[in-house]
């Protein structure tokens, strides 16, 4: 059977529309990026993103997203403005920001701070921090290794004559944490707890932190009730 000529842009058309339409509900068509970095594979953090695969193409918003930490905390460990679009500036825009300096400071430095302000595995990189973002990591994290502590200690870098001091934000809400069964031990770190006071409580060491206490006291024969009191009597004030 031979197509009027006129009917051949609407036949390819449909072809067109129904491969692509086709493609998308099996995955293969993205009409958005996904950014997604990758993950650890072993070890405690396994099945949690490595900061290390953060990419100069994610915004801020991006980071902030994908490893749960509030948008004005990144604004302040880079001393940007508090009006900053965190939704626009991609971590790459740093470089340029502190072109003027002796030292770099850009992707790798976002890659730095969002491993140790979470207390993730990190391969310190011969890159630098502002200020504020080497503040930020010591309130948020007081167990740092000595290694950290010495490499943070070397990499610092005053940017006040790029950018104006910023108020710097608390690294922790002062909202008190309600403890319950979704609750997992990354909300217990970002409370202002320990590594340490959390394994005191459970007897052994913390597993991946993005279980919750409920599940994991399911899973060791662990009373939940009596782990959950004495976790609440150590966030108390």
């Amino acid at each position: 059977m031979r197509l009027g000529q006129k009917f051949v842009p609407v036949v390819v058309f449909a072809v067109l529309l129904g491969g692509i339409g086709l493609a998308q509900w099996t995955g293969v068509w993205a009409t958005t990026s996904q950014k997604n970095p990758a993950r650890y594979t072993s070890g405690a953090y396994a099945g949690q993103y490595n900061p290390a695969d953060i990419r100069g193409s994610y915004t801020l918003a991006d980071v902030a997203r994908l490893f749960a930490i509030d948008e004005p905390v990144l604004l302040s460990a880079f001393a940007l403005p508090a009006d900053t679009d965190a939704s626009q500036y991609r971590t790459r825009d740093l470089e340029a920001r502190y072109a003027g300096l002796e030292r770099e400071i850009g992707n790798e430095s976002v890659q730095v701070f969002v491993a140790l302000y979470k207390q993730l595995p990190v391969t310190l990189e011969d890159t630098a921090l502002p200020d504020q973002a080497v503040d930020l990591i010591l309130g948020a994290n007081p167990d740092l290794t000595q290694e950290q502590r010495d490499w943070l200690d070397a990499h610092r870098v005053d940017v006040s004559s790029v950018s104006p001091p910023v108020e710097t934000v608390s690294p922790h809400p002062v909202t008190a944490l309600q403890i319950n069964g979704k609750t997992t031990f990354q909300n217990l770190l970002d409370a202002g707890l320990s590594r340490e006071q959390v394994e005191s409580v459970l007897g052994q060491a913390m597993p991946a932190t993005n279980q919750t206490v409920k599940d994991f006291c399911l899973a060791e024969n662990l009373p939940f009730s009596s782990v959950k009191n004495e976790i609440a009597a150590l966030l108390a004030p």
